[in-house]
């Protein structure tokens, strides 16, 4: 599974989907999100205002983009 390192500080779904380039831009990241593709470990992404805590992206969580892609994203 591919891993990826963002900074602390970045906590709405919306920019960490961005900086990891799961998405090209906002407006991307917030149709997927609408459009129900998107998933933070099992739950459902439904609100592009959602955001992780800087305790969860230390520990690691993994986002789904549809079926195929899973990437494991850490904090700095």
């Amino acid at each position: 599974m591919p891993q990826a390192e963002i900074e602390k500080g970045i906590n709405y779904v919306v920019d960490i989907m961005v900086a990891i380039n799961v998405a090209k831009s906002k407006g991307e990241a917030k149709r997927l999100i609408e459009g129900g593709g998107i998933k933070i470990g099992e739950s459902k992404v439904t609100d592009i205002m959602q955001t992780i805590s800087d305790a969860e992206l230390s520990k690691g969580i993994i986002l789904h983009k549809g079926k195929k892609v899973h990437i494991k994203i850490t904090a700095k």
